[in-house]
């Protein structure tokens, strides 16, 4: 719970900086920075269950599920925050933000491959 109390802190700090800083928010960019964070959290969050039902198959080909987990959140959650924040000047549609996540889920897979082989 204390986490997620940070998360919120860094939001609502966010948001009043993007005040004094020019930062341009609308509502879905709030919504894309929200869901970024929530990328971030479920790659760090160490007592996330996995789901018997929706992760048997997918438990059954990677040993290491935890792994692929943290890469692709990280990955997926930076990008999103970027792009909400506009630091480099990104402007992502709605296509490429879902061309984002099946890229970092590919990238996080071929690490997995590459650093642990079993």
């Amino acid at each position: 719970m204390k986490l997620l109390a940070i998360i919120f802190i860094t939001i609502g700090l966010i948001i009043i900086l993007s005040v004094f800083f020019g930062w341009t928010l609308t509502f879905w960019r709030i919504i894309e920075f929200i869901v970024g964070c929530a990328f971030i959290f479920a790659g760090f969050n160490p007592t996330q269950k996995e789901n018997e039902n929706s992760l048997k198959k997918f438990r059954i080909f990677n040993k290491n599920y935890r792994f692929i987990s943290l890469i692709f959140s990280l990955l997926t959650g930076f990008t999103f925050i970027i792009d909400s924040l506009n630091i480099f000047n990104t402007n992502f549609s709605f296509w490429e933000l879902i061309l984002i996540i099946l890229a970092s889920a590919l990238i996080s897979s071929g690490l997995s491959k590459l650093f642990f082989r079993r």
